[in-house]
């Protein structure tokens, strides 16, 4: 059986404006050479919804994550966890910390659907420096636990705030989070 090419005009006016859209976009996405007449048919969307999480076209779910490779270096669980539910869905720097470019910008055109405005805070302060170190001196602690180990304490940790009720809670929580879980959740 011969094989014809379908013609532009019969694309155009008979196909793609009565495909289904999310056919259409795998076949756009598939064959750069329809992607431009298909961008520019209308679709015949039934329903369409946007959410924190994702945009639903019909009953298909699209939803952008980060996907983290840490090349080299092994990949701590929590990431490969994240990785696996199709990435993070927050944005974030070199350092791994969580970051919002562009989440403030409303361009004319754009259709604003933010529920709040975010802070610009900056991404490296003393103080997150100061909770991180506090975060590690708990975590250590726990582990040397675990490990049957006495707890000393190094240079890294050793100014990191003993006491108080911040610290009392972030152990309370650490000791709750990593209850059940292996000394290697700990440890990364």
């Amino acid at each position: 059986m011969p094989v014809i090419p379908v013609q532009y005009e019969s694309l155009k006016v008979s196909i793609l404006p009565y495909m289904e859209p999310n056919t259409r976009f795998q076949i756009s996405s598939r064959m750069p050479s329809i992607s431009a007449l298909e961008s520019r048919i209308p679709l015949s969307i039934e329903n369409l919804t946007f959410s924190s999480i994702d945009t639903k076209v019909n009953e298909a779910s699209y939803k952008l994550g980060v996907y983290r490779d840490h090349g080299r270096n092994e990949t701590p669980p929590d990431v490969l966890e994240m990785n696996q539910w199709g990435g993070s869905s927050d944005d974030i720097n070199q350092y791994g910390l969580i970051i919002h470019p562009g989440e403030n910008n409303v361009l004319p055109g754009d259709f604003d659907l933010r529920r709040q405005v975010l802070e610009d805070v900056p991404a490296n302060t003393e103080g997150q420096e100061r909770h991180l170190v506090q975060e590690l001196r708990v975590l250590k602690m726990i582990l040397a636990e675990r490990l049957n180990q006495e707890y000393i304490e190094d240079d890294e940790t050793r100014n990191a705030g003993v006491g108080g009720p911040v610290n009392v809670m972030m152990e309370t929580s650490y000791r709750r989070m990593t209850l059940n879980r292996p000394i290697e959740f700990i440890e990364s």
